[in-house]
């Protein structure tokens, strides 16, 4: 088998990626407890914390929460205060990825 280094630059072949910052939101949405929420937030809608415990039981609110301030600061979902609650939904980034992973099924 020969084998031949990638000799592309970014005019012939496209953007490259960064692999760094790919590879740091492998990490974070393979870590199964956030996949889930990304799978709950896939429906569109906007969901409070208290409301992902109808789908994920078995996860406390503080760490749900914790989960959900990963997935906001790379920026894959977005949350907004109304009154006391805090309501998180996908960003366009957030709903290509889980797209994305779940055509990989």
């Amino acid at each position: 088998m020969n084998m031949r280094s990638c000799d592309c630059d970014t005019k012939t072949c496209g953007k490259k990626p960064d692999v760094d910052e790919l590879s740091s939101v492998l990490k974070l949405v393979s870590e199964p407890n956030r996949l889930r929420l990304l799978c709950v937030l896939d429906d569109g809608g906007a969901h409070c914390v208290c409301e992902f415990n109808e789908h994920i039981a078995d996860m406390s609110q503080s760490l749900l929460s914790h989960h959900l301030a990963d997935l906001r600061e790379a920026g894959l979902v977005t949350s907004e205060k109304k009154g006391s609650r805090v309501y998180y939904q996908l960003t366009d980034y957030g709903n290509r990825t889980i797209k994305t992973i779940l055509q990989l099924q």
